[in-house]
C-alpha cells in the first residue's frame, strides 16, 4: 500500500508555496521566540535523556501538528500557534 497521495497542483491551495520552495536551494525559515524550559529540562535530566534530542523531538512534534508547517508555509498566526503549542508540550512533558 502506497502511503503517498498525489496532489493536483492546479487545484491545490498551497500550489504557489510549493512552486516558490521547489526553486529554492535550501527552503528554510528562522524564527526566534522565548519558551520556558525549566521543568522540561529538569524532567529530561531526571529521565537521563539527551536534552538536545528531547528538545528537537518536541519542536518537530509540535511543528508537524500544524499543517501549514508541513508545507513550510509560515506566517505570524502559525508561528504564534506553534510557540503556544510548544510551550504547552514542554510544560506537559
Amino acid at each position: 500500500m502506497n502511503p503517498y497521495q498525489v496532489i493536483d497542483e492546479k487545484n491545490w491551495e498551497r500550489a504557489m508555496h510549493c512552486m516558490v520552495f521547489r526553486e529554492s536551494v535550501e527552503p528554510a525559515f528562522c524564527v526566534t521566540f522565548e519558551v520556558d524550559i525549566t521543568n522540561f529540562r529538569r524532567k529530561v535530566k531526571a529521565r537521563n535523556l539527551s536534552f538536545p534530542l528531547a528538545f528537537v523531538y518536541a519542536v518537530r512534534k509540535c511543528a508537524n501538528e500544524i499543517e501549514a508547517f508541513r508545507y513550510r508555509f509560515l506566517d505570524g498566526i502559525h508561528i504564534g500557534q506553534f510557540a503556544d503549542m510548544l510551550q504547552r508540550y514542554l510544560e506537559s512533558f
